[in-house]
Parts: C-alpha cells; structure tokens; sequence
C-alpha cells in the first residue's frame, strides 16, 4: 500500500525560450516486498518477503531547457532520492538486518544539447548528452554497492533529404553510445565471497553505428 504526496510546477517564460519543471515528493509504501536468496551449492534459492513498518521515499526533481536560439537547445534535470526502509528479517537465517531499494540512486544528473539547422537544403541535426548516477545498491539484501557512473552520449545527422518529388525523404546519421569509453560495474554481487568472491557485470563498452532512415 502506498501514500503519496507530490507539489510540482511546471512554466514556460521568457516568451517560452526558457522552461522550468520541478516537483517534490513523499512516498509511504507498507508491507514493501525484499527479495532475499540463499547460495547452496548450484542452487539459489529465492524467497520474497514484506518488510515491516513503513518505507519511506523521499525525492526532489528539477528539470529544465533553454533555447538560446533558433538552433540551439540545452536542458539539464537532476534527480534526489532518500529511501529508507525498515530493518527486516532475513527468511534463511533469520537475522534482522538492513535492506535497500535496488538500482535507485540517491543523486543523478544529465545535461544535453540540441543542435537543428538547415543544411544544404536539408536539415542538420547534432545531439549530446552526458549523465552521471551515483553508486547504488544491486540487490535489495546486500550493502555492497555497484559503481558509479558517467556515460556521454552523441549522435550526428544530416534528415529532410529530398529524393523525388512524391519520394521518400532520408536521414542518414553517425552514432555513438558511451563516447568516452567509461568502464564501470553496474551490478555487484556477493553471494560467492567466501568461495569465489565479489562478481560483477560490466556496462557496455563505446559502440557507434550508422543509420539510414526513409521515410515515406
């Protein structure tokens, strides 16, 4: 069951060039549902229980863009999470111990900007954006933490190509995720510690790619 409260304000000013967007919010979730897992062997077993008391959830969310001209747009958004839930018993061992709110971390950002002009009777289309998320938890029993993360992103385009008069118009464009080749964990687990230890996975390396596009 959840309570949720939010107060948000969104507003376009300055003759809509620029445009702010922010909410604040409280959330009371009980009987939250934790996953816990026992190693034996080959086997893991997995087990869901209700946390007791309350969780509660706490965040704050400003986003906004400018458009500087008639080409170029910048936005910015960062998000803040506080979560805490309740100590709970573990179903294996039966310790009460502390448990997380998985992949949600406490402060995240992203910048980016848009770039649209003509471009020999086309249109010329470049975008960046570059976003950073704390270190946060991998699973809802375990206290480690995965990395965490930086990854920018771009993407480079030439679209409205005229064909033929009653043709398809095309967009031919470059790519690349994770530009700057950040190599980071996004999930850790310790379940093997004592025999094999900690294992991770690995984000995905830089990739780039080329498109063709039609559109009829």
């Amino acid at each position: 069951e959840v309570q949720a409260y939010e107060l948000g304000l969104k507003s376009d000013l300055f003759d809509r060039r620029v445009r702010l967007n922010a909410a604040i919010y409280a959330m009371d979730r009980t009987d939250s549902q934790i996953d816990f897992s026992l190693i034996t062997g080959t086997r893991n077993t997995l087990e869901t229980v209700n946390a007791p008391g309350t969780t509660k959830i706490r965040g704050l969310e400003p986003e906004g863009q400018f458009q500087v001209n008639d080409y170029l747009r910048l936005s910015a958004a960062y998000a803040y999470t506080d979560a805490k839930i309740p100590d709970t018993a573990n179903p294996f061992s039966g310790v009460i111990q502390k448990v997380f709110i998985a992949y949600t971390p406490e402060n995240a950002a992203s910048v980016a900007a848009d770039w649209e002009s003509p471009f020999m009777g086309a249109t010329l289309k470049a975008h960046v954006d570059a976003n950073y998320a704390d270190a946060a938890h991998s699973f809802e029993q375990f206290e480690i933490k995965n990395d965490r993360s930086f990854v920018v992103n771009g993407r480079l385009s030439v679209a409205d190509i005229q064909t033929s008069q009653g043709g398809p118009t095309l967009e031919v464009a470059l790519w690349s995720r994770n530009l700057l080749d950040e190599t980071y964990v996004y999930r850790r687990d310790p379940s093997n510690r004592a025999t094999l230890g900690d294992y991770g996975n690995f984000n995905t390396p830089r990739t780039f790619g080329i498109e063709l596009r039609a559109t009829y």
